[in-house]
């Protein structure tokens, strides 16, 4: 599969969708943990993904633009409940 192939399938299996935090809403994002545990359950990376190898995927999408974390663009991407968007 191709990059982009890979990039489509992930978007259609994470949850993305309006979420709050400290009484702020954050719109049309999704988490950092749900992306990592969908790669990994989903082997999208190939057989026996890592969930090392899930956040190496998430940083080279975070440098080449293609997602974001919502507050901080230059907070790179964790293993952990914060929100990204594509």
């Amino acid at each position: 599969q191709t990059f982009l192939e890979l990039l489509d399938l992930l978007k259609s299996k994470i949850s993305i969708k309006d979420r709050r935090y400290r009484l702020k809403t954050y719109p049309n994002c999704f988490i950092g943990s749900e992306m990592v545990d969908c790669l990994v359950d989903n082997e999208i990376l190939g057989d026996e993904t890592t969930r090392s190898a899930a956040v190496d995927f998430g940083n080279a999408l975070l440098d080449s633009g293609y997602i974001s974390h919502v507050v901080d663009p230059k907070k790179p991407f964790k293993d952990r409940y914060l929100f990204y968007r594509f």
